[in-house]
């Protein structure tokens, strides 16, 4: 997880000088500013004065917002002048702060805003309970289905089997209910995966639009970087490293969970829980900036140390053996992290290669990711159709059998050592294939385009440092509050039109059974968005408009390939890959849209939030967004116990507690009260149960406990 901050950090949301943010959102260095495209190109907002010549710091108008410094723009030959010394008639109050062009401008909180939503959102999502409208669940695993579909095996739906989905789902509500199995939508009672109903929801988006914001960060942490004195050549080591401690932590986050150490957790196993959430604290916890290297040294080798004796303690207990292949087949490790760290090495590597070309990264990087994606639809690994019965040996046999070790993870199965070492450590130890799948890669097309809005956001931060004049935004309160209202109507519009099916079985009226062609409407208030950004003269609101227009472009992709026909067996119609569809197997109208969606609403929080400072009603997203490792963490191993010990003994009446023992509990006591209430109430009490995250959160970050990635 991407969070680019720095040791200088001091927990204050809302800074007011730029000069007082984190250097890691930050402006290009002046040595890597010829990398960059120039004015007129797709990749950046045109520039109609870059030929005018820059007027020296004194001749520049000095009444300038309050925050904005003035940079010299020639620094190659800078004389350094004597401390406090003025020029001749001039005060000291009328001298411009003069920042250096290597210092970074103030960071994108709605960067942060983004992540921090998409982190909580991941939280929620885990947390619902069942039996709401199939909107607050994935899309693959629908609560609500018309009565055709819940009816018994052994009946079969009255359909024409050479109908398509959507026609038998039709026809389905039109027969009677006798014949139907039931009354128009009922529950299911018992949930499963459904890769036969395409639909795209909130749930389905968090992860995506967390996807997206890492993306982002990977240009924004390298200008940070060199912005410190790093150098160019350290950043691919950087990448490896730093995967490889996202992967040991995707272990730890997994084993230290409470369902993972026991299925049935008792108080000690909550104990055990919560000393998981407090070990990282050593090895991750930002710093002072004037803390020796000795000390710095100690403290993470004693978290390392505390770290691998609580793996050892959980997973040597008696019955217990470590393995990294789960008992459902996949990696026995946190999945989320463990795709996060593929797609970050994979993305930042590209991104490193070609970040001065932009185009080229999206002409690589993306026939990479849709590689990706078509082999994680197939269930073998393999670059050749099989050869013909009989015929074994052949070339394309001889290619599969030498690449397949590369698609799959036959690369990372180590036992091989025990030649050498007969005995040294377990099958299960040294076989680590389950950590790779090159399916994995398919979320880089999410990730890659977010490194080319990173870009535009660096060149953006570079321009405000070095032409600071330029920087109010112009648009006037109505013109904005307008395309603010245009740009959450395209997002609403587009969760409607692919899950209006949804909402059936609440009586509202009309029927659209997972038909995207509903989501075009959107494309009405995009479209009158995209013409409303148009006239733009300053610095932020052209910035505005470049996402604008990004975010636009990759909704219409999405949409585009939600209507796209396909072809299926045995049916005369079928949408493309079978709709939008987060899977698995997931679907590029699913990495699309969800893309689109994200990038309108970067573009419509950074017109509140960075251009016009309107940052307090995101305050909470922005402290996760800060610290999303800790964040993500904190919902297993710190808020679980707190809701889950019983805690409550001392306030509950002894003959309440022999009643119901699980009311000791703050989670068992509004459990119980809310329970009756409907699945409504329940859900209400997950998001005050995020909502207390998010304060835990902001409360941690405010203190400067910062988790480092």
């Amino acid at each position: 997880m991407n969070d680019h901050r720095d040791d200088k950090h001091d927990g204050d949301l809302t800074p007011q000088h730029p000069q007082d943010a984190t250097p890691e959102e930050a402006a290009i260095p002046a040595d890597q500013a010829a990398d960059r495209p120039e004015s007129g190109h797709p990749f950046g907002e045109p520039d109609a004065r870059a030929s005018e010549e820059r007027p020296e710091p004194a001749s520049v108008q000095r009444d300038l917002p309050q925050g904005y410094a003035l940079v010299q723009p020639d620094t190659e030959a800078r004389v350094a002048e004597p401390e406090g010394r003025l020029a001749e008639g001039e005060d000291e109050a009328d001298q411009p702060e003069m920042v250096s062009p290597a210092t970074p401008p103030a960071r994108s909180y709605a960067v942060d805003a983004l992540r921090g939503l998409a982190i909580l959102g991941m939280c929620l999502s885990g947390i619902i309970a069942g039996g709401l409208w199939n909107g607050m669940y994935h899309g693959n695993f629908p609560r609500w289905l018309p009565g055709a579909f819940v009816q018994p095996a052994e009946a079969e739906p009255e359909t024409d089997p050479a109908l398509s989905d959507v026609e038998a789902l039709d026809a389905a509500l039109d027969t009677p209910a006798s014949a139907a199995g039931g009354d128009g939508w009922q529950a299911v009672e018992s949930v499963v995966f459904r890769d036969d109903w395409p639909s795209f929801t909130w749930v389905d988006w968090v992860f995506p639009m967390f996807l997206f914001a890492m993306g982002l960060a990977i240009p924004l942490a390298y200008a940070g970087r060199r912005s410190r004195g790093g150098s160019w050549w350290a950043y691919p080591f950087h990448s490896v490293w730093r995967f490889v401690i996202l992967v040991g932590f995707a272990l730890y986050a997994r084993h230290v969970t409470a369902h993972f150490i026991d299925s049935s957790p008792d108080a000690a196993t909550w104990c055990v829980v919560l000393i998981g959430f407090l070990v990282p604290f050593a090895l991750f916890v930002r710093l002072p900036s004037g803390t020796r290297a000795g000390g710095r040294l100690a403290l993470r080798l004693l978290g390392l140390t505390a770290a691998v004796s609580l793996l050892a303690f959980i997973n040597l207990r008696e019955g217990h053996e470590f393995t990294w292949k789960a008992s459902w087949g996949g990696p026995n490790v946190d999945i989320i992290i463990l795709l996060l760290a593929w797609a970050s090495l994979a993305t930042s590597l590209l991104w490193y290669v070609t970040r001065a070309v932009p185009w080229l990264r999206l002409m690589v990087g993306l026939p990479f990711a849709f590689v990706a994606h078509h082999q994680s639809m197939r269930s073998e690994w393999r670059v050749f159709p099989p050869s013909a019965e009989g015929a074994e040996g052949t070339i394309g046999d001889q290619l599969n059998q030498l690449v397949g070790p590369v698609w799959g993870g036959g690369w990372l199965n180590l036992t091989w050592l025990n030649d050498y070492l007969p005995g040294a450590l377990p099958e299960s130890v040294l076989d680590m294939s389950p950590l790779y799948n090159f399916g994995y890669f398919k979320f880089t097309w999410i990730t890659i385009v977010g490194t080319v809005i990173g870009d535009i956001i660096v060149r953006r931060a570079r321009k405000s440092v070095n032409e600071p004049e330029r920087t109010i935004a112009g648009w006037g309160w109505g013109r904005v509050l307008l395309i603010s209202l245009l740009m959450l109507s395209t997002i609403v519009g587009v969760f409607i039109g692919l899950n209006d099916y949804v909402e059936t079985h609440l009586d509202l009226g009309f029927v659209s059974i997972a038909n995207p062609y509903t989501a075009l409407l959107a494309l009405v208030p995009l479209a009158l968005a995209v013409v409303l950004v148009q006239p733009a003269t300053d610095l932020w609101d052209r910035h505005v408009r470049v996402l604008t227009w990004w975010g636009a472009a990759w909704v219409l992709i999405g949409l585009a390939l939600c209507v796209l026909p396909g072809s299926a067996a045995g049916t005369e119609f079928a949408f493309f890959e079978g709709g939008i569809k987060k899977g698995p197997p997931s679907t590029l109208s699913w990495y699309s849209t969800s893309l689109g969606v994200s990038i309108l609403l970067l573009a419509w929080w950074t017109m509140w939030v960075d251009a016009r400072g309107v940052r307090w009603p995101l305050g909470l997203l922005i402290a996760n967004g800060q610290n999303p490792m800790l964040a993500y963490v904190a919902i297993r191993n710190l808020l679980a116990p707190l809701v889950a010990l019983p805690l409550l003994v001392p306030f509950v009446a002894p003959e309440v507690l022999a009643e119901n023992a699980g009311l000791s509990s703050l989670n068992g006591w509004m459990t119980a009260y809310l329970e009756p209430g409907g699945p409504w109430s329940l859900f209400l009490w997950a998001v005050g149960k995020t909502l207390l995250l998010a304060v835990l959160v902001w409360m941690l970050t405010r203190a400067r406990l910062v988790w480092r990635s």
